[in-house]
């Protein structure tokens, strides 16, 4: 099942899907973010991480 495509039901749905493993990993582990949510995060890591040392890359690729 393309990973796209699970998320684009769940959002449908009112929820959001996580690959917990996935052999094809292009379309990212985590849902992408909402953009109110994107500046949530960019702005906790950089309170908490902010010489961005921290896995960075990890969760999402521009955090």
């Amino acid at each position: 099942v393309d990973a796209r495509a699970v998320r684009a039901r769940a959002v449908e749905l009112g929820g959001h899907a996580t690959a917990f493993r996935a052999g094809d990993r292009a379309a990212g582990v985590f849902q992408p973010l909402a953009a109110p949510l994107a500046v949530v995060h960019r702005r906790l890591k950089l309170a908490f991480d902010p010489a961005g040392i921290f896995n960075p890359g990890r969760l999402y690729p521009e955090l």
